[in-house]
């Protein structure tokens, strides 16, 4: 799985997943990030460089105010990510992934934010398409 088409998985996916997929979907961008982490720490200053609106999901933070919730975040990154670094960026759903790649794309992010209502709509309207298809 590549960081370019890596997604969360929608059907069948493992209730540990849940909370990353909601954060997905309801954000265009979101950075995953933990304490005491310089990349996270970095991966923030090329979001805000760039003018990127984004939300921040702190692991450890989110570990301190309930344990067990914290465990599904930093399980469902490694699953979806399979990989333990951090930080971890998602754009419009999708991974871009940790510090390395963000560099990488920052020059492309905001064309990437620009077109994820549009692809948003799209994966809508196929999901929607995909339920009336699929029998039951």
């Amino acid at each position: 799985m590549s960081a370019s088409d890596s997604r969360a998985p929608k059907q069948g996916y493992p209730r540990f997943l849940e909370p990353i997929i909601q954060d997905t979907d309801q954000n265009p961008v979101v950075l995953y990030t933990k304490d005491k982490c310089e990349e996270s720490k970095k991966a923030r200053g090329v979001l805000k460089s760039e003018k990127i609106n984004f939300v921040e999901k702190n692991v450890d933070t989110l570990t301190k105010e309930d344990a067990k919730k914290g465990k599904d975040y930093a399980l469902g990154l490694r699953v979806i990510t399979q990989s333990r670094v951090y930080p971890q960026l998602f754009v419009c759903g999708d991974l871009v992934g940790d510090l390395a790649e963000l560099e990488k794309t920052k020059t492309s992010l905001k064309e990437m934010v620009s077109q994820c209502a549009g692809i948003r709509k799209k994966r809508k309207e196929e999901a929607a398409k995909k339920s009336v298809l699929d029998p039951l």
